[in-house]
């Protein structure tokens, strides 16, 4: 993501390489239909098709072809990739997510 900020030089830039921006809420844009900010998935549990409730969403973390949910629960923590075909639906109302995992997850 790239932002410009008025009256930064190049200097000033570099010092904020990897910090956190923050911003009011009302001050972003609305998203899209399936689309959710990461603060609003935080907490919801995850329900998984066969397995039932497998946790809470605990942390998120992007990798370089999709967004990784990190759910821990009485299992532990599972792995679960933000992919159409394993996110089913997110009910932020009712704070839960159901997922479809994959063999082996």
């Amino acid at each position: 993501m790239r932002i410009l900020f008025k009256g930064a030089d190049r200097n000033l830039a570099e010092t904020l390489v990897g910090k956190d921006l923050l911003a009011p809420r009302e001050n972003l844009p609305d998203l899209g239909e399936d689309t959710y900010y990461w603060q609003d998935l935080m907490g919801l549990e995850v329900m998984d098709l066969n397995r039932g409730s497998i946790g809470r969403i605990k942390s998120i973390f992007p990798t370089g072809s999709n967004d990784v949910l990190v759910v821990q629960g009485g299992d532990g923590e599972t792995l679960v990739p933000v992919l159409e075909t394993v996110i089913k639906d997110v009910d932020l109302d009712a704070n839960r997510m159901t997922v479809d995992l994959p063999e082996g997850l």
